[in-house]
């Protein structure tokens, strides 16, 4: 076994779709390579994804709109799995 490790998870895909290797790809990251398919794992594992936003919002007004924006799409995504 030969350990791979990409910038890309294009690139990762690609790989997968040559039939050279196997991925962990994070849901929002896949893509639809030819050859390739998509299998969940067990459910259970989750991982911690935070967002770096400015301690004021005076120069950027839209960012409590932007981290609503994030939970929604957060919760959609687990509502899915």
């Amino acid at each position: 076994m030969v350990a791979f490790e990409f910038e890309s998870y294009a690139v990762a895909e690609a790989v997968v779709s040559a039939g050279v290797a196997v991925s962990f790809i994070p849901r929002l990251a896949l893509g639809d390579a030819p050859g390739t398919v998509h299998c969940p794992l067990a459910s259970g594992l989750h991982r911690r994804i935070h967002a770096a936003v400015p301690t004021s919002t005076q120069h950027a007004p839209l960012t409590d709109v932007f981290r609503r924006l994030l939970h929604d799409i957060c919760a959609d995504l687990d509502r899915r799995a």
